[in-house]
């Protein structure tokens, strides 16, 4: 009689640790696919202030140059921010950032567009102009809609865009000197070394 119990307890503690293994397997299936699922399908989230990006930026130690002199000086209106990242799920590492937001002078507004990302083994775009060292290349065309400047450093890439809007002409006299203020800037960083993580 004992034995007939004590066999059955056994099932039953076998049963149950079972049971309990495959819940945690389940469990554990169910968070990978979970966790893998994308969230961020365009490789980059918002962020509410300059502050949490920058803050991303520096919890994921990103060594990439930030100008943190344009909202004061630029006085950009509804700035968007946003976090470039590694991957598209929940857990995805800052590798960049892009910043956007309207600039006026005058009367003329246009958009500023900063994009920056670790490029790591591609084939960077450059250009044959070099300041301070740094190769760069620019768009500048007058009268056209969208001008650029890009320059790449240390496994970074960079573009510096200005969006003009119906009024593209307005624009021929100020466009390059505003592209290259805000480019030449964050070279002279670049150059000296004062990134996000080093500050």
């Amino acid at each position: 009689m004992r034995k007939k119990l004590s066999e059955k307890k056994s099932i039953y503690l076998s049963t149950v640790v079972c049971g309990v293994l495959l819940v945690v397997l389940v469990l554990g299936f169910i968070g990978c696919i979970w966790a893998s699922l994308p969230v961020y399908p365009a490789f980059k989230k918002g962020v509410e202030t300059e502050k949490e990006l920058l803050k991303e930026l520096e919890q994921d130690k990103v060594d990439i140059v930030y100008p943190d002199f344009l909202m004061n000086e630029y006085q950009l209106t509804d700035p968007e921010f946003y976090v470039g990242l590694e991957s598209r799920d929940r857990f995805a590492k800052a590798e960049g950032y892009t910043i956007s937001g309207t600039y006026t002078v005058g009367e003329k507004d246009c958009v500023i567009h900063i994009t920056a990302d670790r490029v790591g083994n591609e084939q960077p775009r450059t250009g044959d102009v070099e300041y301070r060292g740094i190769a760069y290349d620019e768009g500048i065309a007058s009268g056209e809609k969208v001008s650029d400047v890009h320059f790449y450093h240390q496994d970074c890439s960079y573009t510096i865009y200005l969006w003009k809007y119906e009024d593209a002409e307005a624009w021929i006299d100020t466009e390059a000197d505003v592209l290259r203020d805000i480019a030449f800037r964050m070279m002279d960083m670049a150059a000296d070394g004062d990134t996000v993580t080093k500050r």
